[in-house]
């Protein structure tokens, strides 16, 4: 056991994590070949640096960047990679045509574009867009003449960091006018160096004066002779059969393109021989036709004729009917009330005002007579009292999206009355438990969106759970339910209030006793900027405008009569936004917010990806609001702990969603994609990215292939795109899901939990997603989900999952366990624990009819 455990010990050099990289085969290798011999040095110092900004000068054909890149993505660095070149070539690479960028495009933006950018500019047109001391990796490899390497290097120097180490390539040339050699000699001579002398010589500088420890002994090892020729005979070694390969790779390429021309030469010949042929029989059948070219000429004369005919019987119909129309319009222009009228509109043409009042009473009778009085009047009412446009019907995406500005408080008269719907109510909750009431400004139910989605799961659960939940509905302006959807919502819903921007109030109640508390609020108009201290010189304006959107007095006021009528044990508001009446209600109620979304860290989460985030707010802002709650629910861990750091005197809860899994689920074998999203941002640039990326190649891969888009993203499509259908909204996504093979979720960053994401593995589908589509979900389930960390991986995984003849065995195999931790009670536990501490039900206080 020893000598065994000896042996395994002497072998521990061939396992060394610095030796790993020095092994790596390059995802890329094409001509010219001299730049690959130093690939496997490229990700040993990619390693050893770790640079948090590389920049290339001089890419060509991409050996080295591409290199640099493969180290990016297989290290998981969050390194910036900038290629910077014309790609136009010069005397010493050779000149070239737009094939070497396009190819080199082709094959870097789908695997690096998250990282990685190709510009293509000057490099002295670039260097200004880099800020001074942020670049740790810079490697050279322009026009090789002593003065240009010179003037690169001083004009790129202020960009370098204090950790910089610099590449140059080609400093073993002497031939031609190159001058890199003498260049490298001066810098060499100021500087810790260090050159190979293969590949056409690299050397490896380091400019910034904290060099790295990690490649101290590299340097060291310049002035060791020994071991300078072993360590440059090692990477010759490793880089010399990457350059065999380019040139292997090059001659079979050559070989085939001459297999080709030999093969498209006799094809020609083969191709006149049987011109030939035909050119005969042609001739042949020419004559025979020439017999018979007078018959052919009497029928084009027959035919013309019978054309010519048509055409003047439409002109004689066309003069009949202006015939007519002339003789309806002298006869109107003819009689009695035309002329008695003619002075009346002379007069009115010349007073504007009268003109104008005059149509306003036609335009009236027309909606009377129409049907379209009462909603006509209802609408101009509304804007004059609440000085808010009637905004267009905006689609709800994951995130509410306020008005610009609102404006101050406004004040409206209250108008309740009942609720009429075609449908019966849902019946009420036995109330075992008690009462809560829920502020929401979407309507639950029919869910199109994630946070419509939660909120009906929520309400459903605690219903479910003995309490009686009454729910206030806030539309924001211009978002007001059509007729059916209100119908939707009071038929799931015993317990509704809507409350319009109007002051009007419509309700319904599943008791006798709370329609008088509604009753009494008619002709109500209160102010609640005092009593909540809005006037204050420390609120901010805009966050003020913001939460008044969400929760104007007209809401207050309800909240606080149904405190005092039903004395719900609880209040649920959803968003920070609509906590603006929290502080107001009785001691003793339980005030929780369900945030949905950490609003002061998402700007950051999806900046990047150039997405501006029009509910941002600052910690302090989201803090103040937070701070009114006495509970928050942070819908995953990592926005739980976003929100204890920001409210750190507020109970935080972490409450997800469940997701029941259908009984019958079919397999599919159609090579169909399924996208299910609304139109937030960060999902278009997703489905338009996934579309120019991964899509190509998918559908070049297997042209059958198609993908299904459900939802408001659909409408960012540029009209008709092969093998792509857009559905639309649709209310039941059952059949959507069965059609499908598989799913998608290409966005590449979001905030809070991926609601499609549960629901893709509810429906027992494989879905392939970027690694933030897994935030927030728990380990177990991640395992069920395919990661790609580029749109190249992206790709090839959905080809993989579509030739596979069952992706979803594992899912169904799964089927109990998945349902476990989609289950209610792992979802809402916390939730459950939090609410049973609260007293029982009391009984609610009577109010005067």
């Amino acid at each position: 056991m020893d000598d065994a455990a000896a042996r395994i010990s002497g072998l521990e050099w061939m396992t060394a994590p610095d030796l790993q990289p020095c092994l790596w085969y390059p995802e890329r290798l094409v001509s010219p070949n001299s730049w690959a011999a130093h690939i496997p040095f490229a990700f040993w110092l990619m390693q050893r640096l770790q640079p948090r900004r590389l920049v290339e000068l001089g890419v060509h054909s991409g050996n080295s960047y591409i290199a640099f890149c493969q180290a990016v993505r297989r290290l998981d660095l969050r390194t910036q990679c900038f290629g910077v070149d014309s790609w136009e070539g010069d005397p010493h690479a050779g000149f070239y045509g737009e094939d070497v960028h396009e190819d080199l495009s082709r094959w870097h933006d789908p695997r690096y574009a998250d990282f990685s950018r190709l510009v293509r500019a000057r490099f002295d047109e670039a260097v200004a867009h880099f800020d001074p001391g942020s670049i740790d990796l810079l490697h050279i490899d322009g026009l090789h003449s002593y003065e240009a390497v010179k003037h690169d290097f001083l004009t790129w120097k202020p960009k370098l960091s204090r950790r910089a180490i610099l590449l140059f390539h080609d400093t073993n040339v002497r031939e031609r006018d190159f001058g890199v050699w003498r260049f490298w000699a001066e810098l060499a001579a100021e500087y810790p160096a260090f050159e190979f002398l293969h590949g056409h010589g690299l050397g490896v500088a380091a400019i910034g004066p904290e060099l790295p420890e990690a490649l101290r002994p590299l340097f060291a090892m310049a002035g060791e002779p020994e071991g300078l020729n072993l360590l440059r005979g090692t990477f010759a070694r490793l880089g010399e059969p990457l350059m065999r390969d380019i040139l292997l790779g090059t001659s079979r390429r050559m070989q085939g393109e001459a297999e080709q021309a030999r093969d498209a030469a006799e094809q020609a010949r083969d191709a006149a021989e049987r011109d030939s042929r035909q050119a005969i029989t042609d001739r042949e059948a020419l004559a025979a036709r020439l017999t018979t070219a007078e018959e052919a000429k009497y029928f084009q004369q027959g035919l013309l004729a019978h054309r010519l005919l048509e055409a003047e019987q439409a002109l004689e119909e066309a003069r009949a009917c202006r015939d007519a129309m002339q003789a309806r319009l002298d006869l109107v222009l003819n009689s009695t009330s035309w002329r008695a009228i003619s002075r009346l509109r002379d007069a009115l043409g010349r007073r504007p005002v009268l003109n104008r009042l005059l149509h306003r009473c036609a335009r009236l009778g027309w909606w009377i007579v129409t049907r379209q009085a009462p909603r006509r009047l209802r609408e101009y009412r509304q804007a004059r009292r609440t000085g808010l446009p009637l905004a267009p019907q905006a689609d709800n995406g994951t995130q509410p999206t306020p008005p610009r500005h609102a404006g101050p408080a406004v004040q409206v008269k209250l108008r309740p009355e009942p609720l009429r719907t075609a449908a019966p109510a849902a019946p009420g909750s036995t109330a075992l438990r008690g009462t809560i009431l829920c502020l929401s400004h979407v309507a639950p139910c029919p869910p199109r969106a994630g946070n419509e989605y939660r909120i009906h799961r929520m309400l459903s659960w605690l219903r479910q759970e003995g309490w009686r939940v009454v729910l206030l509905y806030c539309p924001l302006p211009g978002e007001e339910p059509s007729a059916e959807t209100l119908q939707r919502v009071a038929s799931e819903y015993a317990d509704l209030v809507l409350i319009g921007r109007d002051g009007r109030l419509q309700y319904q109640f599943s008791d006798p006793q709370t329609p008088a508390a509604m009753a009494a609020l008619k002709g109500h108009s209160g102010d609640f900027a005092a009593r909540l201290d809005e006037s204050a010189p420390t609120g901010a304006l805009r966050l003020l405008d913001q939460v008044r959107v969400f929760s104007p007095d007209a809401l207050l006021e309800v909240l606080l009569a149904l405190d005092g009528a039903l004395q719900p044990q609880a209040v649920l508001a959803n968003y920070v936004f609509m906590t603006r009446g929290l502080p107001l209600l009785r001691p003793g109620v339980l005030k929780i917010v369900d945030t949905h979304d950490v609003f002061s860290t998402a700007a950051d989460k999806v900046a990047s990806f150039g997405i501006r985030n029009g509910t941002a707010l600052s910690e302090a802002e989201e803090g103040m609001l937070l701070r009114r709650a006495d509970i928050a629910l942070g819908i995953q861990p990592e926005e739980s702990e976003a929100l204890r750091r920001i409210a750190p005197g507020v109970e935080v809860l972490t409450v997800g969603v469940d997701m029941p899994i259908p009984a019958e689920l079919p397999s599919i074998t159609a090579p169909v994609l399924l996208l299910v999203a609304s139109a937030n941002a960060m999902n278009v640039k997703g489905l338009l990215d996934f579309l120019r990326f991964a899509w190509p190649r998918i559908r070049a891969a297997m042209p059958e292939a198609r993908l299904d888009v459900v939802g408001s993203v659909g409408d960012a499509l540029p009209g008709a795109v092969d093998g792509v259908r857009r559905l639309g909204r649709v209310d039941d996504l059952q059949a959507a899901y069965a059609a499908a093979r598989l799913v998608i979720n290409p966005a590449v960053a979001g905030t809070g939990l991926k609601i499609k994401v549960l629901e893709a593995l509810a429906h027992l589908k494989p879905i392939v997603l970027w690694p933030s589509g897994v935030d927030g979900i728990s380990p177990e389930l991640r395992g069920y989900c395919t990661l790609a960390r580029d749109w190249y991986a992206f790709g090839e995984a959905v080809i993989r999952l579509l030739r596979e003849a069952a992706p979803d065995q594992a899912l169904r195999r799964e089927r109990a366990r998945i349902a476990a931790l989609l289950s209610a009670d792992a979802a809402y536990g916390p939730l459950r624990q939090a609410l049973s501490v609260l007293p029982a039900a009391a009984a609610p206080a009577q109010v005067a009819e």
